[in-house]
């Protein structure tokens, strides 16, 4: 799996609530450690570590959650980690320019009814969302 195209190898609910988390910033304290190494926590009902390991052309090595899912081999901690190194690593983000913006990319890929699902669940959580969407679609 590479960081320029894991998103095709998750499940969309996995992928819905990992690109949720990382637009509202729930990664932090991300750390790079040597050998292409990160860990960072990533924040859901609990503070989860995720550690991954990706080689000089963003393929995953591995990847491992201390959250408690396990309906398949990526969890939506380890999704939003990936989305934040895809979007920090210079070595990815050299060819994510090849192949177009990473975050536009997967919202253009996404089916029209996961972006909805997406915006309302933000929408749930912050009132500021609601009007941003109000506010576009009356405008």
């Amino acid at each position: 799996m590479n960081l320029l195209t894991f998103e095709k190898k998750v499940r969309s609910v996995i992928l819905e609530r990992g690109i949720s988390y990382y637009i509202e910033g729930r990664v932090d304290d991300v750390v790079e450690m040597p050998g292409n190494r990160f860990a960072g926590e990533v924040a859901g009902s609990d503070v989860y570590e995720v550690d991954c390991k990706v080689d000089s052309n963003g393929t995953i090595i591995y990847s491992y959650c201390t959250c408690p899912y396990d309906m398949s081999s990526v969890c939506k901690h380890e999704v939003a980690f990936y989305f934040y190194l895809r979007d920090t690593l210079e070595v990815v983000k050299n060819d994510e320019e090849k192949a177009g913006s990473g975050m536009r990319r997967v919202l253009l890929d996404l089916p029209k009814t996961d972006l909805v699902d997406l915006l309302l669940s933000l929408g749930d959580n912050d009132d500021q969302v609601l009007k941003e969407i109000h506010r576009f679609l009356e405008g």
